[in-house]
């Protein structure tokens, strides 16, 4: 029932590396105790985080993005 967006984007990957092998093991990746339970963490917080926007409180970034989704398509 959306439109139809106007421009679309596609790659085609030969090659990807990784840094190091070893730093799946050093971060603990797969270790589930050190996640975060999904009701503790939202897509505002991981914006916030990533972006470093310590001053702006996630709920801020929350509006924005539910603005964004509302015009969307």
């Amino acid at each position: 029932g959306g439109k139809q967006p106007p421009l679309a984007i596609a790659i085609e990957v030969e090659e990807a590396f990784l840094h190091c092998p070893k730093c799946f093991l050093r971060s603990k990746l797969w270790e589930s105790e050190g996640w975060s339970h999904k009701d503790e963490l939202s897509f505002a917080q991981i914006v916030r985080d990533h972006v470093k926007l310590t001053d702006v409180p996630v709920e801020t970034i929350q509006q924005a993005l539910d603005k964004a989704h509302e015009t969307l398509y």
